[in-house]
Formats: C-alpha cells, sequence, structure tokens
C-alpha cells in the first residue's frame, strides 16, 4: 500500500512514524492540500468521494505571502518563515491577559488570539514588518485553519450518531 511509510506525527519539532494497521485501514480522510484543499473519504481500494474541501491552502500562502514578503517563489517564502516571529504580528493570549495564560479555559499565554492583529493597533506601515514574521504569521494562520476544519469533517462523515427520543442527548461515537 503506498502510505505504507507515509503516516507520522509531527509534535514539537520532532517527526515520528505511526505504524499503520492494514487490516483496519478504511474508512479514513484523506486531507489533500495543494492550490486549495480537498478531504477526501476513503472507503476501500479504489472506493473514494470527496467530502469536503476550501479555497484556502498553499495557493493561497503562496498569494498573500508573495504579494505582502515580495518573495520569488513558494520555497523561498517557506524558508523565510523559519527565521520568523509570529509574535509581532499576531496577537497572543498572553498579550489580552497580562503575559497570564488563561488556564480556566485551557489557552496558554503562546495561543494565537487573533492572526495579524497587531498590525491593526500599531501605527506601521507594511514595510515596518519583517518579511519573516509575516510569513510565518501567514503560515500559522492558514495552517491553523485548515486542521481545525478536518475534525468537523471527520464527526460529519465519520461519527455514527445516537438520538435518545424525548430527550436532547446525542452521542457521538468516532
Amino acid at each position: 500500500m503506498a502510505i505504507g511509510h507515509e503516516a507520522f506525527t509531527h509534535t514539537e519539532g520532532h517527526k515520528r512514524f505511526v505504524q499503520i494497521d492494514h487490516n483496519d485501514l478504511f474508512p479514513y480522510l484523506l486531507v489533500n492540500i495543494g492550490s486549495g484543499v480537498s478531504m477526501i473519504k476513503v472507503d476501500g481500494d479504489g472506493k473514494f468521494q470527496r467530502v469536503s474541501g476550501t479555497n484556502v491552502g498553499g495557493g493561497t500562502y503562496w498569494g498573500l505571502g508573495r504579494l505582502l514578503t515580495k518573495c520569488k517563489s513558494f520555497d523561498e517564502l517557506l524558508e523565510l518563515s523559519q527565521g520568523g516571529d509570529n509574535r509581532t504580528i499576531d496577537m497572543l493570549v498572553g498579550d489580552i491577559y497580562g503575559g497570564m495564560h488563561y488556564s480556566k479555559i485551557g489557552l496558554s499565554a503562546s495561543t494565537i488570539a487573533s492572526s495579524f492583529c497587531k498590525a491593526n493597533s500599531e501605527n506601521k506601515e507594511l514595510e515596518d514588518y519583517r518579511p519573516e514574521d509575516i510569513s510565518l504569521s501567514l503560515l500559522r494562520m492558514i495552517s491553523i485553519t485548515l486542521a481545525r476544519s478536518v475534525p468537523s469533517c471527520r464527526l460529519t462523515y465519520f461519527a455514527i450518531v445516537y438520538s435518545i427520543p424525548g430527550y436532547n442527548i446525542y452521542a457521538f461515537i468516532l
């Protein structure tokens, strides 16, 4: 199978391959990120359907990134983000709560509260921001948006929903 050595997790800068049980592979949700994004439910060999997607993807990152940073290639824009610090552009939870976590609801001080928000409140022009910071902020904004859209798709297409008549109780089995 093609995906035998391609499934991995990426946590805190460490890539770890995940073992796949080929007898229990289907169904799964394939998320293809290109210019846009397609979410494809795969039910078996040769059995698949596109179930969702978005126009926000790699093309969005490249297009906005090129306009904002003047980078000449997608790879240059990605490389530029490596030296970025999104805290100069993004409003973080800590900016709102005096550098503190908002532990009551599980938000760390470093959680992005609003992408590019500091550009609204500061008296700066585009050229006053470092292209590296812009590139990283944009990459994180798009990545987080995409990452948060997958669970709702999974819930829609993979959940078994039980409702109990007469009660407002629903059970989701994923």
